[in-house]
């Protein structure tokens, strides 16, 4: 059929008479999210112009949500047709050609899109103008941006509107394409999680760049995010980052390309596949797979989850997996071949492909072909290392000697040293770990385990006497107040009779305390206790004063034997048992015997006879 203009202009004004409905929603929906806000901003602002800017440039971080959800909408009105037999029918006979029906549907719903973002411009300055001034750069960065994200998200919707003949499958193929590969990232962070020992998430920089790559709106959130920059004196501004832009317009890039695919799809789809789910009989069984394997990792270890009592048991992991994911398999098929008869030869066969997708997947991550739970760092590849958990919390340093010790009890964990699958919470240490190297690139690892050899305690012990962690964990701001003290004050957390006021004298002397205590090694087992106590001396909080601010004495405990030696002689520990015991109410016990003292739950709870 030849191409007729005045086909095209009537189904245009067809379309664009329809649709207004959702056109008029959209611009309500814009008018309160960007020009109402905007002139709010400025109303009452000094610097009218520079808050109405800054309040756009922050609307530009959100767009990418609105063009998603936008362009969805439009695409199911103007490609509706397609779902219908009847109704493709009709538009396929009019006299015109496909290339002609797509480019009217293609050009009245983004032109739809394009008049709201334009009124809403328009309505902005207009408002705007009423507070002293038009932001006309963020309003034009604004506007352009929302438009090259609809592009893209439009023509998204356009090629899956073309595989599927369901109106309500057209908004669940859209949302999987958006997500699918951030989708598949968590469950096989999920599966390393499950058989790594150690795992905290993926080394690999360039996958993480690649994960969100493929979920524009995570994209494009991120790069439009807006930047404060100083403007003059104390006159700080936000702007949209070079980034953000270049990130935008490679998306409208491959908007163009996604355009041509949806063409080229819509030609080739069949006007009798109405009402299918999946209109092309090659694409079915991808669409399938992917359902199930994701299906079948999720569902399956949140049932194993959920039975399991201490979700070690990898095979039967992978058992609920390919339950779940046969489960999965079938439903996609049932509404595949709109039929409950499946079960054919081909199913059993797909069922087959599907198991064994589902056990290779655990058996490559257990084998660790990438040496993932095996990888340590060169010391002389080191910039710095954090680590966080158990006895050694807030650690940070850039020594190369604690960088040398962390490698070396890193090591040991890695060698066996523990076993973090035989142990409940009580007594279980931890240990997060974070390597920045040289090169800028960092991975992290995280461990549960118990002291079990003395290779491991001795290896603990090097990086718990670390002067410069003891320090941190005992005083806060050593580095910003100077030792000019005029005073201070020791308070308990549990009792306001054990206060006291310090002299200038009495706080140098805790300070030298302080780091005297910080100098002095400690033993790991004393550490263990301490960690699993409740020493009333933890209870105590002392402020050493400066003119230039105030030190924060904390975590004071038995291993800060020369502090406690100088509260003994200003009078203060010797209190702090009766008080400990007064305010413990529910005869939880402190010092060596926390553990196995501990009153148990029916001791606490009365009965219901005591009741009456």
């Amino acid at each position: 059929m030849r191409f007729g203009t005045s086909s095209f202009k009537t189904l245009l004004l067809s379309n664009w008479k329809r649709s207004w409905p959702l056109g008029f929603g959209y611009c309500f929906v814009m008018f309160f999210s960007v020009a109402i806000p905007t002139w709010s901003v400025g109303r009452w602002s000094d610097r009218a112009l520079l808050d109405m800017s800054d309040q756009l440039y922050n609307t530009i971080t959100v767009m990418p949500v609105v063009a998603m959800i936008a362009a969805l909408a439009v695409a199911m009105v103007m490609f509706d047709y397609l779902m219908k037999p009847s109704a493709v029918g009709m538009m396929h006979a009019l006299p015109m050609r496909r290339s002609g029906v797509f480019a009217a549907q293609m050009v009245s719903g983004f032109s739809l899109l394009t008049a709201g973002n334009l009124f809403i411009a328009v309505c902005t300055a207009l408002l705007a103008s009423t507070n002293g001034g038009v932001p006309l750069k963020a309003l034009w960065l604004w506007l352009l941006c929302i438009e090259l994200e609809e592009f893209f998200f439009f023509a998204l919707a356009a090629c899956c509107a073309a595989v599927t003949g369901w109106l309500l499958g057209l908004p669940v193929i859209y949302v999987g394409v958006n997500f699918m590969v951030l989708a598949y990232r968590l469950l096989l962070n999920m599966m390393a999680g499950a058989f790594y020992k150690g795992f905290s998430g993926m080394d690999q920089d360039q996958i993480t760049k690649f994960t969100y790559w493929c979920t524009p709106v995570v994209k494009m959130v991120q790069s439009t995010e807006a930047e404060t920059t100083a403007d003059g004196y104390m006159n700080f501004v936000r702007v949209l980052p070079r980034s953000g832009l270049h990130t935008v317009w490679i998306y409208a890039a491959a908007g163009v390309a996604l355009l041509a695919l949806a063409w080229l799809l819509y030609r080739l789809r069949h006007s009798e596949t109405a009402g299918s789910a999946i209109v092309f009989p090659w694409l079915r069984p991808i669409v399938c797979y992917v359902i199930s394997v994701a299906g079948g990792l999720a569902i399956g270890t949140l049932v194993f989850t959920l039975i399991s009592r201490d979700g070690t048991d990898r095979i039967g992991l992978v058992l609920w997996q390919i339950v779940m994911g046969a489960v999965t398999y079938c439903a996609v098929q049932m509404l595949l071949q709109k039929s409950y008869k499946i079960w054919h030869r081909r199913t059993w066969i797909g069922l087959a492909i599907l198991a064994a997708i589902l056990i290779l997947i655990p058996t490559v991550i257990r084998l660790d072909p990438t040496g993932y739970q095996r990888r340590l760092p060169e010391a002389e590849d080191v910039h710095d290392v954090w680590i966080s958990g158990g006895i050694i919390d807030g650690l940070d340093s850039e020594d190369p000697q604690t960088i040398a010790d962390t490698i070396a009890l890193h090591a040991l964990l890695i060698d066996g040293a523990y076993d973090d699958d035989r142990y409940d919470s009580q007594g279980t240490q931890y240990f997060h770990v974070t390597y920045t190297l040289k090169s800028g690139e960092t991975f992290s690892r995280s461990y549960s385990y118990s002291i079990e050899d003395n290779a491991l305690k001795t290896a603990l012990g090097k990086l718990v006497n670390n002067p410069e962690l003891r320090l941190r964990s005992i005083m806060e701001g050593r580095e910003d107040y100077g030792t000019d003290f005029t005073g201070g004050m020791v308070y308990c957390w549990m009792s306001s009779a054990d206060e006291m006021l310090l002299t200038a004298e009495q706080a140098r002397a805790l300070y030298d305390a302080a780091l005297a205590d910080a100098a002095t090694p400690v033993d790991v087992d004393t550490l263990l206790e301490e960690y699993s106590s409740y020493h009333p001396a933890a209870y105590l909080d002392i402020e050493l004063t400066t003119p230039k601010g105030t030190y924060t004495l904390r975590n004071v405990t038995p291993a800060s034997t020369h502090i406690l030696a100088l509260l003994e002689e200003y009078g203060i520990t010797r209190a702090m048992p009766e008080a400990f015991e007064e305010w413990n109410v529910l005869g939880v016990p402190y010092g060596n015997d926390v553990v196995n003292s501990a009153p148990a739950i029916e001791d606490l709870v009365p009965s219901s006879s005591s009741l009456g």
